[in-house]
């Protein structure tokens, strides 16, 4: 029924906390596809150590730099119908598969099934504006306008909820393999998915978590710099939700520069131009970003 899809490079111990969550599911009828990117640590003693418990493959290539193109290897591999994608680093409640299974056989037409994901972090740093107004949990519901949604309100399908048709994610060719997607790769694909009229559901429950590192957290400049080069690369000009689009690039573009340090100015400017954006909710936060910004660039003159 499902093949479960794990890239992995290092982590261990994170990976044993995977394997342990997959173990434990309710439901029995999968597989496990783990695609070792050039592991400079022994990872085989945790595989060893399932491989009574779970059907589990290995493939090991050499290091790509990015969680791509061992997703796109591991599915080369797979023998089940749907693809089911876990990070090595994430982890799903027991229900998550048989909670998947039931509604495939609802008889709703669907090719992509998603859902929440509790975010957790091991960060001790004083919590931030953009932690506070983004990561209780990923992933939303992107309604029956799949597309609109993912151009203006950003990737609601978090990565490691996703649930695929093998025969989709093989037609339109995986996910992009490009240093410069990298972190944006699954975006650009629900993106290919929606272009392409699939049908995605969204079953509203946390069924998992996803662990976010600092790291993650406090973006780097290279962030900006692969955001704008999937903009460039995906680029909605044409749709009439257009300028909608761009207004939300320039947002996240804003909480970008603002999560960088040293940037106010510019993320003030980003969020002055996100002026379009869609729905009542980002535009709060747009808000909120403005009089936060204005007050520490006035705070700093004093």
């Amino acid at each position: 029924m499902f093949s479960v899809v794990i890239p992995v490079y290092n982590r261990p111990k994170e990976l044993d906390r995977a394997l342990s969550s997959l173990s434990k599911q309710l439901f029995k009828e999968f597989e496990v596809v783990i695609c070792d990117d050039g592991s400079t640590v022994d990872i085989s003693y945790v595989v060893d150590k399932f491989s009574t418990i779970l059907n589990i493959k290995v493939i090991r290539i050499q290091n790509s730099g990015g969680p791509a193109r061992p997703r796109n290897t591991a599915v080369r591999h797979c023998s089940y119908e749907w693809i089911a994608f876990l990070d090595s680093d994430d982890w799903w409640h027991v229900d998550k598969l048989q909670d998947v299974f039931n509604l495939i056989n609802s008889g709703l037409k669907v090719d992509v099934i998603h859902h929440r994901l509790k975010v957790v972090t091991d960060s001790e740093q004083p919590v931030s504006l953009r932690e506070r107004l983004f990561y209780s949990h990923v992933g939303s519901d992107l309604g029956n306008a799949s597309l609109l949604s993912l151009a203006t309100q950003g990737n609601g399908v978090a990565l490691s909820s996703s649930v695929v048709r093998r025969d989709l994610f093989i037609k339109l060719s995986g996910m992009n393999e490009s240093h410069d997607m990298a972190a944006y790769e699954d975006y650009d694909f629900w993106c290919k998915c929606a272009i392409h009229g699939a049908s995605f559901r969204f079953i509203g429950r946390i069924l998992g978590y996803y662990a976010i590192s600092e790291d993650a957290i406090r973006l780097s400049p290279r962030a900006i710099s692969r955001f704008n080069f999937f903009c460039n690369v995906n680029s909605f000009e044409g749709y009439e939700f257009s300028s909608k689009a761009i207004s939300y690039q320039k947002y996240v573009r804003g909480v970008m520069l603002e999560a960088c340090g040293n940037n106010q100015k510019k993320a003030l400017s980003q969020f002055w131009l996100a002026h379009d954006l869609q729905g009542a909710q980002l535009n709060i936060k747009r808000i909120v970003y403005i009089i936060y910004l204005l007050f520490q660039i006035g705070r700093n003159k004093w």
